[in-house]
């Protein structure tokens, strides 16, 4: 595979930047988004969550597919997509503080996710729907370049990798199981298999943290730290859901910058259509009304119940079903019971009087 090095970098003007001498943060990526969420560890609250965007004057950044801290040169590895070449991930540095933007070079392929060996370089591996097997490789932090360095034989099933300084080793984290990738045979990877001992949420992103000596593993807003030997697994707490949230691709553990916008949360009660700050029965007529007749309701994001793109009569009917239909699941996060935060709003929600 041939391609050249692209020179695309925004250049900043010269400040004293901060030392990034400790990781104190878990940032997130999505490969729908130019977004990157950074969270607290050390609190893990909605008010101490911060999303970053990534931008190239003259390009459109459409997702990043992996991120992964370098101390030593003190920025961010990313993988970006670009509006005009949706088939193909770039290797690039961005240093969060400022927001420099270093577009090294096309991998020629696309790639999920993002992890560092003992000396910098970056490895990859081929996203879940990559057929008969993903590739696992690595890239040239000065050209973008890949290499081979196995096949895996996993088909359909969401993929991550991290590295594991205690033991030099790199981690392959799918459904249920952690493989410790110790070599090859004819270019198929051999891996240790340490299944995971508890149930946990479907796999979105996976790392290493320096903090806890242990995997992150984050399924869907839920982080836990995974043992590296064992597999026991322990809950952090639960991220605060944000627009990337459907499409999560990566996390890495990096300094705490936190200089951007704040996610400023919703607070809601799920499925009070009506803004009473209760729901009952006079909800599901509310929307109803709303649906067919016109009426007013200022918070559409209150009221879909079911937590999907739209609000349409599926959520009246959910919500139909928990209220007279033991067994029901309510609605969902946060919940029917009591104000709760909601992910920033991808419909409409201007006012909503019953929560503070």
């Amino acid at each position: 595979m041939m391609t050249m090095r692209v020179s695309w970098i925004v250049f900043v003007a010269a400040l004293s930047l901060p030392s990034f001498a400790s990781a104190d943060s878990a940032w997130i990526c999505s490969r729908s988004s130019n977004l990157v969420v950074e969270y607290d560890l050390g609190v893990l609250s909605p008010a101490y969550s911060f999303q970053h965007e990534v931008e190239i004057p003259g390009q459109v950044i459409t997702g990043i597919a992996g991120i992964e801290w370098d101390a030593d040169i003190e920025r961010f590895y990313l993988l970006l997509f670009f509006e005009n070449e949706p088939d193909t991930t770039y290797l690039a540095t961005w240093e969060p503080f400022l927001g420099a933007v270093e577009v090294i070079g096309n991998t020629g392929a696309v790639y999920d996710c993002l992890a560092l060996d003992d000396v910098g370089v970056p490895h990859t591996v081929s996203p879940w729907s990559a057929t008969p097997g993903a590739a696992y490789v690595s890239i040239d932090p000065t050209t973008g370049l890949t290499t081979d360095v196995c096949s895996m034989i996993t088909p359909g099933e969401n993929r991550q990798l991290a590295f594991d300084p205690t033991t030099g080793e790199f981690v392959h984290a799918r459904t249920f199981v952690l493989e410790r990738i110790i070599g090859s045979v004819s270019g198929v990877c051999t891996m240790n298999a340490t299944p995971l001992l508890d149930a946990l949420p479907l796999l979105s992103a996976f790392g290493w943290s320096p903090i806890h000596g242990a995997f992150l593993w984050l399924g869907w807003n839920q982080l836990y730290t995974i043992d590296p030997l064992s597999g026991d697994a322990l809950l952090l707490g639960e991220l605060l859901p944000t627009a990337i949230s459907p499409d999560i691709t990566d996390l890495s553990v990096g300094p705490e910058v936190t200089l951007s916008t704040p996610i400023t949360p919703q607070m809601v009660v799920r499925g009070d259509s009506n803004d009473d700050g209760m729901v009952n029965i006079a909800d599901a007529v509310h929307t109803l009304g709303v649906l067919f007749t016109g009426t007013p309701m200022e918070c559409i994001h209150a009221s879909n119940v079911n937590d999907d793109p739209s609000f349409d009569i599926a959520d009246t009917v959910y919500l139909l079903y928990w209220l007279f239909v033991p067994g029901s699941p309510p609605p969902v996060f946060p919940g029917p019971f009591g104000c709760g935060a909601l992910p920033p709003p991808t419909l409409p929600c201007p006012a909503y009087a019953a929560c503070p």
